[in-house]
């Protein structure tokens, strides 16, 4: 069982690190376009029309990969409160992690589900400035779905294999 749990954690890992350097180019080019838009805006007073549907498009992708990154490190915003002063036990909170990690799986599944439902219907729809399939703006629900259920199933086999051996952290 350590074994999967350890190549489960290189896996999760990995994926973390592929999303972290996606961020970093989807930030900076976010960054660069609103950058130059305001210059061109406001300085030679010819706006550029495709500038906010691109950062649009790419803060999408941006915050699913980030959301996935939040996942792995366990940064979410949670409600824990009633939990931390209500169980002392450290392999009580495992448990209610995993049940909650599980939960959070079954509401990515219907995302992935309606987000491929959604790309497929925007397939044929062109974006107006810059002319490009909807279906690629909808695929950052899909790619970045999928990252987070890998991200959460990963947590999960971690809790569990602390639950099951009687580990604390």
């Amino acid at each position: 069982m350590d074994r999967i749990v350890k190549f489960v954690l290189v896996i999760s890992d990995i994926i973390d690190r592929i999303a972290g350097s996606i961020c970093i180019f989807l930030g900076i080019g976010m960054t660069v376009i609103v950058v130059v838009s305001v210059f061109f805006r406001y300085v030679l007073l010819s706006p550029l029309v495709w500038a906010e549907e691109i950062s649009t498009f790419l803060m999408v992708w941006l915050a699913m990969m980030g959301a996935s990154m939040g996942l792995k490190k366990n940064k979410h915003v949670g409600v824990n409160y009633i939990v931390e002063k209500l169980v002392s036990s450290k392999r009580v909170k495992k448990i209610i992690s995993i049940i909650v990690n599980v939960l959070i799986v079954i509401f990515l599944i219907v995302m992935l589900k309606e987000g491929y439902s959604l790309s497929l219907f925007a397939k044929n729809q062109v974006s107006p400035a810059i002319g490009i399939s909807m279906f690629w703006p909808y695929f950052g629900l899909l790619v970045g779905g999928f990252i987070m259920i890998v991200q959460v199933v990963c947590r999960i086999i971690e809790d569990f294999n602390m639950v099951v051996q009687r580990k604390t952290i």
